[in-house]
């Protein structure tokens, strides 16, 4: 709040200071008396919202189609798989979101429904926009070559179609969510219902080629196992042609034989030691013997190494054959699955097309466009309100100047001045001029004797001072007093542009004694008064009102006049208000209702104080009844003492 001028401010209420902050009562009053205003805005932002959504808006359709995954299971009895099913733990679902989000998976999508066709989805097939041609020349003048337009479209489609593609898995469940957004409601459900039957097919296509890997694996396994069990039934058949018919009875035979023998070579020997002689037979009988011995060892330890090798190869084949038989029945096994492969997911649910639009959501746009401008312009109202330096009330004028309010009045509702004249003259009963003459009493009561002359002055220019001095002189002329009104401000001489004045002597004429005062004056009829126009002078107005002659020219009008009006310029501006307030006996201080900033009635008031001026009182002019109704001043109006009869 600007700082007052010295000796002048009223003492503020209790507990307040210039300083305080905006209460809470008169923000709410603030917002009270706006409500027009803020119903307008947001009736105005709902507009704005139906227009952009009717002509603007481009309406996105949102389909799901609902895919679960199933828990890993045995399929056809016993029959080994070849793919295993998927986990179902958090990471095997966190992977399926990803493959369900891949882009080789939406790569698949754009090949099957032509997405790359649809300027929709393709950003390369639209027009270039400003900042496009923009980017290009960038890179032209950089040297940077352009993308490759078959990839950049490729690249730009798959892009598109992943910022409209939602995966969602339903938490603590197997159940995946997919959701796509498009302009129409048929093609958001037609990409829903194609990634999750691309989705199902990948999976049957994942199986049926590891099977279809597998069983040409196998295939070529099992033929070389066949020619390896044939080799080995083979060698073993051979070996068992070419070596004696033997087998471990055989062997048994022949060990107990050698046992035999040797015992008879045992006996022999020990007879021929106990006689003590021996013959030629008995000898070529023992040397017989011990021959028959070698070759039965001999033919033992050969036919012994033969069986071995035999078993050895029977072992072989039999062992070729058990790998054979069991590689040969998973052949089997994995061609019968190649043929009934099953996804490991399946649709639960399909996309159906949604009924309406999903985005923009109308409603809420239009409820929330409505707030936001209703908050706007609550907002603004609340600033304005906050940072409002001018004055509505009569009690705002007194407390920041010191000085009484005097007065009140309403704007006059003429389109210019001259109309402004007749409306004040034809209408005694309204409320403008029933102020004027509230005014006119409380300035002839506010000291012990009535002023004769009294000046009127404000801070800046188009306070209302003028019609305000002009309303008086005709409210006091209706009651049979003679009336002079002087045009001080001689520099902008704003009376010519009230009346319509011709030959008129003027002030100059007057003060330099070349026609008399009453020669020098123009008499308006329709006000009952007198009027000394100011005239064309290459002086200096502050200069000509130092003079003696106008304080001559003063005291003549006092005995001609019975009240004397001067309108001087604004304070602020030039000094002529301060020199002419010398010979005043009242001074009225005039603000404009809600618009003088509260810096300028200061510097205006303290302008006065440094001559040693005292202001009479405080007039608040160009008051706005409906707007002063609604700020909540209404009483403190018409105390003041205006109403309309």
């Amino acid at each position: 709040m600007t700082a007052l001028p010295p000796g002048l401010a009223v003492p503020a209420k209790p507990g307040q200071t210039e300083d305080d902050v905006l209460d809470l009562g008169i923000l709410l009053r603030a917002l009270w008396r706006a409500k027009f205003r803020l119903c307008t805005a947001a009736f105005l932002g709902a507009v704005l919202a139906l227009i952009w959504l009717q002509t603007l808006a481009q309406p996105l359709y949102r389909a799901t189609a609902v895919v679960v995954m199933e828990p890993q299971v045995d399929k056809l009895g016993d029959l080994g798989s070849v793919l295993p099913g998927l986990p179902t733990d958090n990471t095997a679902v966190n992977t399926e979101v990803e493959v369900l989000s891949s882009r080789a998976l939406l790569a698949d999508v754009v090949d099957t429904l032509h997405l790359d066709r649809d300027i929709e989805f393709n950003p390369a097939l639209r027009p270039p926009g400003v900042m496009d041609q923009g980017l290009a020349m960038a890179k032209a003048l950089l040297g940077i070559p352009p993308a490759e337009p078959v990839r950049q479209s490729r690249t730009a489609t798959l892009d598109t179609l992943s910022d409209a593609l939602t995966v969602r898995n339903i938490p603590d469940s197997m159940v995946f969510e997919l959701t796509t957004e498009a302009s129409t409601p048929e093609k958001a459900a037609l990409i829903s219902n194609t990634l999750s039957k691309l989705y199902i097919r990948r999976q049957i296509d994942l199986k049926f080629t590891a099977t279809e890997q597998a069983t040409a694996w196998l295939s070529d396994r099992v033929a070389e196992l066949k020619i390896e069990l044939e080799t080995a039934e083979t060698d073993a058949k051979t070996f068992a042609a070419e070596m004696e018919l033997i087998n471990p009875e055989t062997l048994e035979l022949l060990s107990q034989q050698l046992k035999e023998v040797r015992e008879r070579i045992f006996a022999r020997e020990t007879g021929i030691k106990r006689s003590g002689r021996s013959n030629v037979r008995d000898r070529a009988q023992l040397e017989t013997l011990r021959q028959l011995e070698v070759d039965l060892a001999e033919k033992i330890s050969r036919q012994s190494l033969d069986l071995v090798t035999l078993e050895q190869l029977q072992r072989e084949a039999t062992a070729s054959s058990l790998i054979y038989e069991y590689f040969l029945s998973r052949l089997k096994e994995t061609s019968v699955q190649q043929g009934i492969q099953q996804a490991d997911s399946t649709i639960l649910s399909p996309a159906e097309v949604p009924p309406g639009p999903a985005r923009p959501r109308g409603v809420l746009i239009v409820v929330f466009s409505a707030l936001l401008m209703g908050l706007i312009s609550a907002m603004q109202v609340v600033r304005r309100e906050a940072l409002r330096q001018t004055f509505r009330t009569a009690d705002e004028v007194e407390e920041f100047t010191g000085y009484t309010v005097l007065g009140q009045i309403p704007r006059v509702p003429a389109r210019n001045r001259k109309t402004v004249l007749k409306y004040i003259a034809s209408k005694p009963a309204s409320a403008a001029v029933e102020a004027v003459r509230n005014l006119r009493t409380s300035v002839f009561m506010a000291g012990p004797t009535n002023p004769q002359i009294i000046m009127l002055t404000s801070s800046v220019p188009g306070e209302g001072k003028t019609t305000q001095a002009l309303a008086m002189a005709q409210n006091m002329a209706s009651l049979g007093k003679r009336v002079l009104v002087i045009e001080g401000d001689i520099r902008r001489r704003m009376f010519r542009s009230y009346f319509e004045m011709e030959d008129v002597p003027g002030m100059m004429s007057a003060l330099t004694r070349k026609t008399r005062l009453e020669d020098s004056v123009w008499r308006s009829d329709l006000l009952g008064v007198d009027i000394l126009p100011g005239d064309k002078t290459n002086s200096n107005a502050a200069d000509i009102f130092s003079t003696p002659q106008f304080g001559r020219l003063l005291r003549g009008a006092r005995k001609s006049y019975d009240v004397i009006l001067i309108d001087t310029p604004p304070v602020l501006l030039v000094p002529d208000a301060r020199v002419i307030g010398q010979h005043a006996d009242a001074i009225l201080y005039t603000v404009h209702w809600d618009k003088t900033p509260r810096r300028q009635v200061a510097a205006g008031l303290r302008s006065f104080q440094t001559v040693g001026l005292t202001v009479t009182g405080m007039v608040l002019s160009k008051v706005n009844p409906t707007l002063q109704k609604a700020y909540g001043h209404d009483e403190s109006y018409d105390s003041k003492g205006y109403y309309h009869n």
